[in-house]
C-alpha cells in the first residue's frame, strides 16, 4: 500500500497548498516501517461489524459528481453556528445548485467522522424530505414517536408539544429539513407550498421553541424564507467555492478534460476570480479551456456579465453558460429552444418526435452530440432510458439565450397535450413514473396552451394534472385543477368535459367525507350527461352515487344506485366498469353480514379483473377477501388474502392501499392478542396516513392503537388514543365510527379506576367534546353499562 501511494504520488507531483500549487518531491517521506510481526484480527473484526448500520441516512450518504469537494468555510461556519447560535433553525439558502444539500451532506459526514454525531455533539440524528411531506403532524409526530415511543403519539397536539420541545431542547438531536422550499413554495415558480397555512405555523413555533435549546435543526432552501424571523432560525447564505476548494474543484473538472490548471497564469486566476466560485459556472467555463485560451475568456465573460440581466448572482452564471453556449454549433438551436420548454426533466426520445415527428437517423445524431455537451457542462445529467435531469438554471437560461417561438411552443404544446391525455384514466402507479419525469414540463404546457387558447391541450393537460394530484391525495391541488377546468369549459361550451370536471369535484368531496357537497357536484354532473344521451358517462355517476350512500350506510340505495349502473355496463359490454360494481356490491353484502353474497360478488369481478391483467383491482378485491376471512375468524386465510393485496400495492408504490392493509394484518394480531406487532403494523399504517393528510383513516388507526391499550388494562393512553379519534371522525362526518369510538371511550371510563376516570372526564372537556357529546350523556351510557 505505501508503494502504491508512493508511486502515485511521483507520477502527480502537483501539491495544493496554501502558497499555490507546487510540484514537490515528496514521494520520498512515506517509509512503513514493521518492527514485530502484526497479526490483524480481520476475521474477528469482521464479525464484530457484521450487520452494523452507518448512523447516516441513505439520503446523506449520496454524492455529486465530484465528490463532496472543499466548503472548509461553510463547513466550519456550520459548526460554529450549531454550537454558539441560539436559533433553533440554520437555514442553509442559496440559487439552485449552489450545493445546499451537498454540504448538509458534507456536514453530516464531517460530524460523523468526527464522533461528533452519535457522541460528542448530537445524540441522534432525523432527516425530512419536505418534497412528499403535506401536514406538520407527520413531521411532529415521528418526532415524538422517536423521543417518548408510540403511544405518546396518542396525544392531543397541546399536550405532547411541551415535553416534546423540552426533550429536543435537553437532548442534543440534529433535524435535517430538507427542500424546505417546498414547504411554503416560491412564488413565481413551479414550487407551490405543500403545507397549509396552519401546518407553516406549527413548524414556525417549534422553531421559536427551540431557540436556546440544544437541538439544532438543519434546513436546506432555495429561498430564504423570509416568513421565519432571525430569532427562529439563525441564516447562513451559501455562494461559490472560494480559495483552494475552488482550485480543488477546478482540478477535478479539469482532470477529466486532460487538462492541468495554471495557477501561476494570472489570466487563469482571475478567471476563477470571475466565477465566483458557483460549481456550475467554472464547470461550463472550464470546458472551453478546450478551445481557447485563458486570457480570451477572460475578456469574453466580463463582456457577457456586462450584459447579463438578473441580480448579481444570476448575471455571473449566465454569462458563464453563455461562453460554454458560444462554443456549441448552429445545428443545436432549435434542440436548445425546445430544450428550454422543458422544466426539471427532459427526455431525448420524446425530443426527437418533437423536433421531426419521428426518430431519423441523421436528427438523433444531432440531438446526442447536444445532449452531451450539456452533460459535460453539468447542465443535464443522463438518469437512463433517454431521461436527463436538467439542472435548474438550464431553463432560465435558455428561455433567455434561446427563446422559443410560437411555432416550436405551439408544437410543444401539442405534443405534451397528446401524450398526456391518456394519463388521465390511469392508476397513480402508472401515471406516477410519467408525472415524476414530466410533471413540471406538463404545468409549463398548460401555462403556454393558456397563452396561445389552445382550448383542447388545455382541457387534455388540466385534466390529467388534476388527475395524477387527486390519485395522489393532494386534494387542494386537484381541486384548483378541476374547478380551472369546469370554468373553461363553460366558456368554450364544452359540455361533456364539464360534466367530467363536476363528477371528479364530487369525488375529491367524497374522498373527504364531504358527502353532501360530492352529491351536489354529481347531480350537476349528472343532470348534463342525462340531458346529453351520454350513457357511458351516467353510469360512472351512478356508481359513485351508489358509494356515497354506501358511506353513509344506506345500504339499499347503495345497492339501487349500482345495480343501475351495472345494468348499462352489462349492456354495453364494459367488462372492467361490471367488475367495479361487482366489488362495490360485495362490499354491500359484506357490511351486511352476508359473507356468502359478498364473496360471490367479490370472486366475479376478480375474475375480470384478472383476465384484463387489472392488478390494482385484483389487490383491492384481495384486500376484500381477506376482510370475509377475518371476519369469520379465518386468521391465517386472511392473512394469506391480505399479503397478496400488500404485495401487488407495495410493488405498484400505492402507499394509500398498502396503509389500509397494514392497518387490517394490525386487527388480526390484536385478535390473536400479539400487541407487539399488532402495534408494528397500526404504526406503519400511521405514518403513511399522517404524511397524506388521510384524517379518517388516521382517525381509524387511532382507535385500534387505543384498543390494544385498552386489552393492556392501560386505560389512560386508551382514552387519549380514543378521544384523538373521536376528534377527528366528528369532523369527517362518520356516524357510524363515531358511535363506535364513543362507546369504546365510555368503555374505558367503566373499566378505569376513580382517578383514571376524573383524568379522562377532565381530557374530555378538554378537548372540546363536551359540545360534541356533553358529559352527562357519557355518564348515562356509563351508568347503563
Amino acid at each position: 500500500a505505501t508503494r502504491a501511494g508512493r508511486r502515485a504520488m511521483l507520477e502527480r507531483d502537483a501539491r495544493i497548498c496554501a502558497l499555490g500549487e507546487h510540484p514537490l518531491q515528496d514521494w520520498l517521506v512515506p517509509v512503513l516501517y514493521q518492527q514485530d510481526p502484526i497479526l490483524l484480527p480481520v476475521a474477528a473484526l469482521q464479525k464484530e461489524t457484521e450487520g452494523q448500520e452507518t448512523p447516516l441516512p441513505e439520503e446523506a450518504q449520496e454524492q455529486g459528481d465530484y465528490g463532496f469537494i472543499g466548503r472548509q468555510r461553510a463547513i466550519h461556519a456550520l459548526e460554529r453556528a450549531v454550537q454558539r447560535q441560539p436559533q433553533g433553525g440554520i437555514l442553509i439558502h442559496g440559487m439552485a445548485g449552489i450545493g445546499k444539500t451537498t454540504l448538509a451532506k458534507g456536514f453530516l459526514n464531517w460530524l460523523q467522522q468526527t464522533n461528533a454525531l452519535g457522541g460528542e455533539l448530537f445524540a441522534g440524528l432525523v432527516w425530512f424530505s419536505f418534497d412528499d411531506i403535506r401536514t406538520s403532524e407527520f413531521v411532529i409526530n415521528r418526532l415524538v414517536e422517536g423521543v417518548f415511543g408510540h403511544q405518546a403519539v396518542a396525544l392531543p397536539l397541546e399536550q405532547k408539544l411541551p415535553p416534546l420541545i423540552k426533550a429536543l431542547r435537553e437532548t442534543p438531536l440534529l433535524l435535517v429539513w430538507d427542500n424546505f422550499e417546498s414547504a411554503a413554495g416560491i412564488e413565481g415558480t413551479e414550487v407551490t407550498p405543500l403545507l397549509p397555512e396552519g401546518d407553516r405555523r406549527q413548524l414556525k413555533a417549534l422553531l421559536s421553541k427551540l431557540r436556546g435549546g440544544k437541538s439544532r435543526i438543519l434546513i436546506t432552501s432555495r429561498s430564504p424564507e423570509s416568513w421565519l424571523t432571525p430569532t427562529e432560525v439563525y441564516r447562513l447564505p451559501l455562494g461559490g467555492l472560494v480559495g483552494e476548494e475552488q482550485w480543488e474543484y477546478c482540478n477535478a473538472v479539469v482532470r477529466d478534460l486532460g487538462l492541468r490548471p495554471r495557477r501561476d497564469d494570472k489570466h487563469y486566476a482571475a478567471l476563477m476570480n470571475e466565477l465566483d466560485g458557483h460549481p456550475l459556472a467554472l464547470r461550463a467555463v472550464l470546458l472551453r479551456l478546450q478551445d481557447k485560451g485563458a486570457e480570451e475568456l477572460l475578456a469574453e465573460l466580463k463582456q457577457a456579465f456586462t450584459g447579463a440581466e438578473g441580480d448579481e448572482s444570476t448575471r455571473r452564471i449566465f454569462a458563464a453558460l453563455g461562453l460554454l453556449d458560444r462554443g456549441l454549433p448552429e445545428a443545436y438551436a432549435p434542440i436548445l429552444q425546445l430544450i428550454g420548454l422543458h422544466r426539471r426533466f427532459v427526455d431525448i426520445d420524446y425530443l426527437a418526435r418533437m423536433e421531426t415527428g419521428e426518430e431519423g437517423t441523421g436528427a438523433r445524431a444531432t440531438l446526442e452530440h447536444c445532449f452531451t455537451a450539456l452533460e459535460n457542462g453539468g447542465l443535464l445529467h443522463h438518469l437512463g432510458n433517454g431521461i436527463y435531469r436538467m439542472h435548474p438554471v438550464l431553463s432560465g437560461f435558455l428561455a433567455q439565450r434561446h427563446p422559443a417561438g410560437e411555432l416550436w411552443q405551439r408544437g410543444f404544446v401539442d405534443f405534451m397535450g397528446r401524450f398526456v391525455e391518456h394519463l388521465g384514466p390511469q392508476e397513480l402507479h402508472e401515471q406516477r413514473p410519467h408525472f415524476a419525469v414530466q410533471g413540471a414540463s406538463f404545468h409549463q404546457a398548460l401555462g403556454l396552451a393558456l397563452g396561445l387558447s389552445m382550448d383542447i391541450a388545455v382541457a387534455a393537460l388540466t385534466q390529467s394534472l388534476a388527475s395524477f394530484a387527486q390519485n395522489n391525495r393532494d386534494f387542494t391541488a386537484a381541486t384548483r385543477l378541476y374547478e380551472s377546468l369546469a370554468e373553461h369549459s363553460a366558456a368554450v361550451k364544452d359540455q361533456k368535459t364539464l360534466a367530467g370536471a363536476y363528477h371528479q369535484l364530487g369525488m375529491i368531496a367524497q374522498e373527504q367525507r364531504d358527502f353532501a357537497s360530492a352529491e351536489a357536484w354529481y347531480k350537476k354532473s349528472l343532470a348534463i350527461k342525462e340531458k346529453q344521451g351520454n350513457e357511458h358517462g351516467a353510469v360512472g355517476t351512478y356508481h359513485q352515487l351508489g358509494i356515497i350512500a354506501e358511506k353513509q350506510r344506506d345500504f339499499a340505495s347503495a345497492e339501487a344506485w349500482y345495480k343501475k349502473s351495472l345494468a348499462i355496463k352489462e349492456k354495453q359490454g364494459n367488462e372492467h366498469g361490471a367488475a367495479s360494481s361487482y366489488h362495490q356490491l360485495g362490499i354491500i353484502a359484506q357490511e351486511q353480514r352476508d359473507f356468502a353474497s359478498a364473496e360471490a360478488w367479490y370472486k366475479k369481478a376478480l375474475a375480470v379483473f384478472r383476465k384484463q391483467g387489472n392488478e390494482h383491482g385484483a389487490a383491492m378485491t384481495y384486500h376484500q377477501l381477506g376482510r370475509i376471512a377475518q371476519e369469520q375468524r379465518g386468521f391465517a386465510s386472511a392473512e394469506a388474502w391480505y399479503k397478496k393485496s400488500l404485495a401487488i400495492k407495495e410493488k405498484q408504490g400505492n402507499e394509500h392501499g398498502a396503509a389500509t392493509t397494514y392497518h387490517q394484518l394490525g386487527i388480526i394480531a390484536e385478535e390473536q392478542r400479539d400487541f407487539a406487532s399488532a402495534e408494528a403494523w397500526y404504526k406503519k399504517s400511521l405514518a403513511i396516513k399522517e404524511k397524506q393528510g388521510n384524517e379518517h383513516g388516521a382517525a381509524t388507526t387511532y382507535h385500534q392503537l387505543g384498543r390494544i391499550a385498552e386489552e393492556q388494562r392501560d386505560f389512560a393512553s386508551a382514552g387519549e388514543w380514543s378521544i384523538k379519534a373521536i376528534a377527528l371522525l366528528a369532523k369527517m362526518n362518520d356516524s357510524h365510527s363515531l358511535g363506535i369510538a364513543v362507546r369504546g371511550y365510555v368503555r374505558n371510563l367503566h373499566a378505569a379506576d376513580g382517578p383514571t376516570q376524573e383524568e379522562l372526564r377532565q381530557r374530555w372537556q378538554e378537548a372540546g367534546l363536551d359540545q360534541l357529546i356533553p358529559l352527562e350523556e357519557l355518564e348515562k351510557q356509563l351508568a347503563e353499562q
